[in-house]
């Protein structure tokens, strides 16, 4: 998205390298999307990066379900011992049921009997978790968290809710 781009240069402009891709089966790569291929994808590109960046530090940012790539990837590496120096998550939620029952689309149907079985059961029993909740359980290194109270598509109160030590947590 364009607003995407305006920060990508915000963050050139200061000094800072980006790389960005879009996951597989989404924008211009091929394949077909799912927590596996996209953490897997995202380690890849780290590995990458860390093999050439030196000492300059490497930091991950992840923005709405790209948090929930984010924190598998940081939870995988800080397990591995080679975390980055720090994460960035912006606009995280929970895990990815509680997102979706929260999120604008889902909004005239969250009501409805039966709205958990069609909806949410489908997406934990094919294996789709993006459990941020979890995965800051086991990250070591530094983490921010960028979030406005008035956010449209993810609430507020989910990004809180799974930081740890955190009302609500």
């Amino acid at each position: 998205g364009d607003h995407r781009v305006e920060l990508y240069k915000v963050l050139s402009s200061l000094g800072y390298h980006v790389v960005t891709f879009d996951y597989r089966g989404w924008g211009d790569s091929v394949g077909t999307p799912s927590e596996r291929g996209m953490t897997y994808d995202a380690l890849h590109v780290f590995d990458w990066i860390k093999a050439r960046s030196g000492d300059n530090p490497v930091y991950i940012w992840g923005h709405s379900l790209g948090t929930g790539v984010a924190t598998n990837l940081v939870r995988r590496l800080c397990e591995r011992e080679t975390p980055p120096d720090a994460l960035i998550l912006e606009s995280p939620f929970t895990n990815i049921r509680e997102e979706a029952k929260s999120h604008p689309f889902s909004v005239i149907y969250r009501y409805f009997p039966g709205f958990d079985w069609f909806f949410l059961d489908p997406i934990t029993s094919s294996g789709i978790k993006f459990a941020n909740d979890e995965n800051v359980k086991h990250i070591s290194c530094p983490l921010l968290i960028l979030h406005a109270e008035d956010d449209p598509v993810v609430p507020f109160q989910l990004g809180r809710k799974g930081i740890p030590g955190e009302v609500g947590a």
